[in-house]
């Protein structure tokens, strides 16, 4: 599976820093969203160059928004699956909390100056 994050996000940045630590299996590829392999995928994929928020790739399907969050917990294994649980909230729901946090992240979390991280499944 193959995550797509900004890594200049200062939440989706570390999002991925914290699933790369826990994904024991090694089952996600992150791939930075303007990196020269991100900008590539998104083109392959038909993903809109304006959605800059985390992408999931999973079996020939993109994934988006919370649902996106929650496939991605869930791949980490015990006790971050149980997070799946959510699945259960309607998904209208869930991401309408996505876009709240999602419109408000640069001014809550602010941007990172940092290096992106890629490790490779």
């Amino acid at each position: 599976m193959q995550v797509l994050y900004d890594a200049g996000c200062g939440l989706c940045a570390p999002f991925a820093r914290f699933a790369m630590r826990r994904d024991r299996k090694r089952r996600l590829e992150f791939v930075p969203l303007d990196s020269t392999e991100g900008r590539a995928l998104r083109k392959k994929l038909d993903i809109p160059a304006e959605l800059d928020s985390v992408i999931l790739i999973a079996e020939g399907r993109i994934v988006l928004r919370s649902t996106a969050i929650l496939a991605i917990l869930r791949s980490l294994g015990f006790p971050w699956s149980l997070a799946a649980a959510l699945l259960l909230v309607p998904r209208v729901l869930r991401d309408a909390l996505y876009d709240i946090v999602a419109r408000h992240r640069s001014r809550w979390f602010g941007r990172c100056d940092i290096p992106s991280q890629r490790r490779s499944s």
